[in-house]
């Protein structure tokens, strides 16, 4: 009987995920459209000129993102390395 009871749960709990799903998959389909439609309402000269400023703004940011993420771990890095070095320095240097 718990089977059967925990089948009915999950049927409702699965089909309200399947409605959820359905909602969104349905509001990115008329978005996805609408983009869609106003991308080739431009001229062949703005639909350049916003692919260049794409590839250059995602460009930039990955780079910069990169250096910024790189200058945190190794300073991250650095300081691990100093209180490893303080750890051990006086079973090194037998102080």
């Amino acid at each position: 009987m718990k089977n059967k009871k925990e089948s009915i749960s999950n049927s409702q709990t699965d089909s309200s995920v399947n409605s959820t799903s359905n909602a969104s998959a349905s509001k990115l389909s008329v978005t996805t459209g609408q983009l869609s439609e106003r991308w080739q309402a431009l001229s062949t000269r703005d639909r350049l000129a916003l692919s260049v400023l794409l590839v250059f703004l995602l460009g930039f940011g990955g780079i910069y993102g990169g250096y910024v993420l790189h200058n945190k771990v190794a300073k991250q890095q650095r300081i691990f390395d100093n209180k490893v070095a303080e750890l051990f320095r006086p079973w090194w240097f037998g102080n």
